[in-house]
């Protein structure tokens, strides 16, 4: 395959290994069944949990394109502003996607009759104010409206910067909906989720942006933006593989639960995240040296960014089995 058609297929590879994993994790964890009571409907059940992967999808372009721009790219050039344009977009797509998020939400809680009254925003306005899960969505979509404008206004360093640290702290609301307060070591399990989402989302944003600036990079350039992209996907990878081990290790609570649904998506988990470690090994051994050698690696290049979008969407796909906003 050409390194043009693989560069093409790069966000087309994105969403259907990603849709495809959420229907298997949802079919197969159950996340999908119908409730014996208050059922809120096929829309609310398959609805709410793709309304959620939308949502770490495009907060992974919010925050892992501003982070790995940051020390990959310069300010003033064409690629930094492609950057911050691939940024703001997926701020808007965040932005949607949490709207829809609440309200979906909304209708899995309380399971209101849908009509245009005053009693049906009355309820949907107190879900929004009252409840700690409506304030969640509320703010991170306030969050993210306020991004996509930040997103598209700066274009220095130091502006970019601070985007930045506000665009990682969007996610943090997000990361206190996926344990529950009743639960041991809740504070725990919090904070690994928090660190886990934004791990993920700076790993799998830095692949979209290499995707999105590739074409307007200067050639000679490539070998050192993928050398400092490993560099931030191996923190990332890290901040990941303990941050998931501890979520993992609180939720499972016994052996036995390794042979339950939930064991086994973790189990396909696992397996991704060792496959995306050794293959980061590989690529920075052997193919960024081979870019620096001949510049013509393209191929290789595209090759790998296609194969590692899979297996990282695939993790990002079965962690949101209906459970957690972003498990």
């Amino acid at each position: 395959m050409k390194a043009r058609t693989l560069r093409a297929v790069g966000p087309a590879i994105l969403g259907t290994v990603a849709l495809v994993v959420i229907v298997w994790a949802l079919g197969f964890g159950g996340g999908a069944a119908e409730l014996s009571l208050d059922d809120a409907g096929p829309i609310a059940r398959w609805g709410l949990p793709v309304a959620k992967l939308i949502v770490n999808l495009a907060a992974a372009g919010m925050v892992g394109v501003l982070v790995t721009a940051l020390f990959t790219l310069r300010p003033g050039e064409r690629e930094f502003d492609v950057a911050l344009d691939t940024a703001s977009i997926s701020a808007a797509v965040f932005t949607v996607a949490a709207g829809a998020t609440g309200f979906l939400t909304f209708l899995s809680v309380f399971n209101p009759a849908l009509d245009a009254g005053p009693q049906f925003g009355a309820q949907l306005g107190r879900f929004l104010v009252e409840l700690e899960v409506g304030r969640t969505w509320l703010i991170t979509t306030v969050a993210g409206a306020a991004l996509t404008v930040l997103t598209f206004a700066v274009r220095s360093w130091v502006s970019t910067f601070v985007v930045a640290l506000l665009a990682v702290a969007s996610l943090v609301p997000m990361g206190t909906q996926g344990h529950s307060g009743d639960d041991a070591f809740h504070h725990e399990a919090m904070m690994a989720l928090i660190l886990h989402i934004i791990g993920a989302a700076v790993w799998l944003g830095g692949l979209l942006l290499l995707i999105a600036v590739r074409p307007v990079l200067d050639q000679r350039r490539i070998p050192d933006v993928v050398a400092r992209y490993s560099s931030i996907a191996l923190a990332a990878f890290v901040l990941v593989a303990v941050s998931g081990t501890v979520r993992a290790a609180i939720g499972l609570q016994e052996w036995s639960a390794l042979l339950s649904p939930y064991g086994a998506i973790l189990g396909v988990k696992v397996i991704a995240l060792i496959g995306l470690g050794l293959l980061g090994v590989w690529y920075r051994a052997r193919l960024v040296g081979r870019m620096r050698e001949s510049g013509a690696a393209s191929r290789a290049f595209w090759t790998l960014i296609a194969f590692e979008l899979a297996v990282l969407t695939s993790t990002v796909g079965d962690s949101v089995d209906g459970g957690s906003a972003s498990d």
